[in-house]
């Protein structure tokens, strides 16, 4: 969650966040894995990493709903023997798409706007 939001921020506000703001953007997250790749002796050599996030842009004036909707990122990592090595490259994959979701709601807020 924390990642996400300061990919948001430094996507939709770069010279930092204004004094007052007109707008709230409500984002919530949920991170699933799904082990797959079962080796006959049931280890698992593959896994799936999925990020949906809903979001709220509302107006803070009016305290309406503007744009409402959901994006998702779907990122496979390797599991391999060393514990460390398969840690980096589940954070490695969710950073991947935790920053393609800020990118996907960073596009759709623009397109908003410019209509």
């Amino acid at each position: 969650g924390q990642k996400l939001r300061n990919f948001l921020l430094d996507r939709i506000n770069p010279q930092g966040q204004p004094a007052r703001p007109l707008y709230y953007l409500q984002v919530k997250i949920n991170v699933s894995r799904t082990d797959l790749g079962i080796e006959r002796d049931e280890t698992a050599t593959r896994a799936i990493l999925v990020l949906t996030a809903d979001y709220l842009l509302l107006d803070r004036a009016k305290q309406i709903v503007l744009v409402k909707g959901s994006t998702q990122s779907t990122n496979s990592f390797n599991i391999v023997a060393s514990d460390f090595a398969t840690l980096s490259a589940e954070t490695d994959a969710t950073e991947r798409a935790t920053r393609e979701v800020s990118d996907d709601i960073k596009t759709r807020l623009a397109l908003y706007f410019t209509r």
